[in-house]
């Protein structure tokens, strides 16, 4: 069946151009990666990232109805160029002009046609700009119909502050820009588009780039829309502003090193420095093919990189770009004339753009950016390593976030996300920091290095390395120790010295004191030999830890044993007094003992003593004794056919004390046959003032025996299948 297009997003105009747009870029794939001119970097990603296709298929057309509409909606905030008018140009001092001689001058050329606000601004930020090189700000006037342009650049004339070129004819970008560049063929020269701000010493920058290395031809700034030197999203228009100015980003750019270039196979030309030497060995911009724009200044790249000369993207200057991407009928078919004459000239340029691309080599640099902003913005970061599986310790590293976020500290989470990645996540808006989202750590160490020294990160504080690829382990045994984060670990759990977490082989019993060699057995058994326990990854993380931390003197003792040679303090995840608890009053008893079973009951944490309770209860017909699981089971069915109550999870501890008062709950069980570390649902029970009942190990018994309660019953662990 042959399906209309038109008929079938009648009333969605917008969807059927993405459509359109979508089978474009797959049918001319190739020619929307090659030209970096139309920005076709973003295009093609937009279209196949947002057009949603997959967005369609999934949830239909309404929602990518939403989805294009909220991208319109979003561009509709792109950040506008505030016009400047003449009298603002009053303060400034003529420039230079031809007749000074003066070695080193660089001809900064503007071509103008329209955009009376862009240009102003762009103008105004070039004269205002403080630099130490000497510059003559070139304008060429390419026949603009703007009678308010027009006045302005005739004022700036008259002023002696631009030297201006006024063309008979509109010649396009590239006959404008080989007429400026001929002016003084002794001189280097910058291309600036009319729509683009700098800001202080952004020649001098581009100047010692360019010393770096004589056979550098060329230097492309970053800028927020210039496809491979687009930040903070490469090959995108970042048209929403950032929680800091374009000047204050451009100022961060100025730390990088000018040795910090990155060559590549072209450069962007809307602010790019031009080398004389190299012009003169390899020629202008070729009008004859490219005629007015479109692919001329990869033409010319390509060209340069043949004559043995360097194009290169330097970090060491940011410029705003306002421009916004257009892709008219007539654009995209001058852009396709114009790229088989690219190709035709230099077969080779896809395939280096293609590996460019994948290699994304400026990504270290827009890295140290994003992470340098963070820096700036909180007064420290704490990088909390951990899973995702949730529990206590999820619940310890909440509270401990959001206390640090109290003081103006920022709170991340690093979490496995592959066989070598990992993934940071936390209240940090990755749309803007989007270079410090996800690290691989089989071919990008040296990038996440740059992020933990640059982004503030005072802590490493590491909660559990389950899940977490060998490469990250690796990455913590070798970071140098005279400039990393410190690194604190606290101990929530027995991953450290037990494959199955929990200190339990089987169902019935638990390692008092794990011997490795038993461990190795255990982990084969089970099918979990884990990498540390053959290389001792785990020990030697725990070495370099600057502090260790456990909640018990139980736990202690087993690390300790376990670990002879390092220290665990001890310190419990919360601190109770028995003056502080509440007593929740019973509505009613009715003489039935109703026991409360609290939490997630697993096999290790007593699902089969309170399923053997249960059945003996039932069996026996005692019905004076009631079972409720407040929480959920490791099998609510088998409890339930038993007649336990089973609730289900709950999302507050208000819910589990209104729960405790109006079922007349009369004792907390913690039925947990493993040695807990700490348990905060013994915090809990703690907090209901209620008798508690657990087994005589791990730190619940520690606990609620040093806290001397009248009403503890501790039960001998060899009972715990005999109730």
């Amino acid at each position: 069946m042959k399906i209309n297009l038109n008929n079938l997003f009648e009333g969605r105009p917008w969807v059927l151009e993405a459509f359109k747009s979508y089978a474009l870029s797959r049918e001319n794939a190739l020619t929307k990666v090659i030209n970096f001119s139309l920005n076709s970097f973003y295009y093609l990603h937009k279209t196949r990232k947002n057009l949603s296709l997959n967005i369609v298929k999934e949830r239909g057309i309404a929602a990518a109805d939403e989805k294009i509409r909220t991208e319109a909606s979003l561009k509709a905030k792109r950040v506008q160029a505030k016009s400047v008018s003449i009298e603002e140009f009053k303060d400034f001092r003529p420039i230079l002009n031809s007749s000074i001689k003066t070695d080193h001058i660089i001809d900064v050329i503007v071509p103008v046609y329209k955009g009376y606000a862009e240009t102003s601004r762009c103008l105004f930020s070039v004269l205002k700009a403080k630099n130490t090189v000497a510059y003559e700000l070139v304008v060429i006037n390419d026949k603009s119909l703007d009678e308010e342009i027009n006045r302005l650049l005739c004022h700036l004339s008259s002023k002696k502050l631009i030297t201006l070129i006024d063309n008979k004819d509109n010649l396009g970008f590239v006959g404008s820009m080989n007429k400026g560049m001929s002016l003084h063929k002794d001189r280097n020269v910058i291309w600036l588009n009319s729509d683009t701000e700098v800001f202080d010493s952004w020649i001098d920058r581009l100047v010692k780039v360019a010393t770096v290395d004589k056979t550098i031809a060329t230097i492309t700034s970053l800028t927020n829309n210039s496809t491979i030197s687009s930040y903070p999203k490469t090959l995108e228009d970042n048209y929403l502003l950032l929680e800091i100015s374009d000047r204050e980003l451009d100022e961060l750019c100025s730390h990088f090193s000018p040795e910090t270039f990155i060559p590549a196979p072209t450069g962007v030309g809307c602010c790019m420095y031009v080398s004389r030497d190299a012009l003169d060995s390899c020629g202008d911009l070729d009008e004859v093919n490219f005629g007015k724009g479109y692919g001329e200044e990869n033409d010319l790249c390509q060209r340069f990189e043949k004559g043995g000369y360097k194009n290169v993207l330097s970090p060491t200057v940011f410029v705003r770009h306002y421009g916004a991407i257009s892709f008219g009928a007539k654009a995209q078919k001058i852009q396709s004339e114009n790229l088989k004459r690219l190709l035709k000239k230099h077969p080779n340029y896809s395939l280096d753009v293609q590996k460019w691309i994948m290699s994304d080599p400026l990504l270290d640099a827009r890295v140290k950016l994003d992470s340098l902003r963070i820096k700036r913005k909180y007064q420290g970061v704490v990088l909390n390593v951990c899973h995702e599986k949730g529990g206590g310790t999820t619940k310890f590293i909440k509270e401990l976030s959001d206390a640090q976020k109290k003081k103006g500290m920022l709170s991340l989470s690093i979490v496995p996300s592959g066989m070598d990645s990992v993934e940071i996540k936390g209240e940090l808006d990755f749309d803007h920091f989007p270079n410090v989202k996800k690290f691989d750590l089989k071919f990008g160490r040296s990038v996440f290095h740059t992020f933990l020294l640059n982004s503030g990160i005072k802590i490493i504080h590491i909660h559990s390395l389950i899940g977490f690829p060998i490469s990250f382990y690796s990455f913590l045994i070798t970071l140098p120790a005279k400039n990393r984060p410190r690194i604190i670990v606290s101990i929530h759990d027995y991953h450290w010295i037990c494959p199955k977490v929990d200190l339990m082989p089987n169902n019935n019993t638990f390692c008092d004191i794990p011997v490795k060699s038993k461990c190795i057995s255990c982990a084969r058994l089970y099918q979990t030999e884990p990498p540390y326990f053959v290389d001792d990854y785990y020990e030697k993380i725990l070495a370099i830890a600057d502090k260790r931390i456990v909640p018990s003197k139980d736990t202690q003792r087993r690390f300790k044993h376990y670990f002879p040679i390092l220290n665990f303090d001890v310190v419990p995840h919360q601190k109770f007094s028995v003056e502080k608890l509440e007593n929740a009053q019973n509505v009613g008893n009715d003489g039935v003992i109703k026991i409360g079973i609290l939490g997630a009951v697993g096999v290790n944490k007593g699902f089969w003593v309170i399923e053997r309770l249960a059945k003996y209860l039932k069996e026996n017909g005692i019905n004076d004794i009631q079972l409720y699981v407040i929480g959920y089971s490791a099998n609510d069915s088998i409890l339930k056919k038993q007649g336990v109550t089973i609730t289900g999870g709950y999302s507050s501890f208000s819910w589990i004390s209104d729960f405790i008062r109006k079922n007349s709950i009369d004792l907390i069980f913690l039925p947990s046959i493993c040695p807990e570390t700490f348990s905060y649902t013994c915090s809990e029970a703690l907090l209901l003032g209620k008798p508690i009942c657990s087994f005589n190990i791990g730190a619940i018994y520690e606990r609620l025996s040093e806290m001397e309660l009248e009403e503890y019953i501790a039960l001998p662990y060899k009972e715990r299948f005999n109730l």
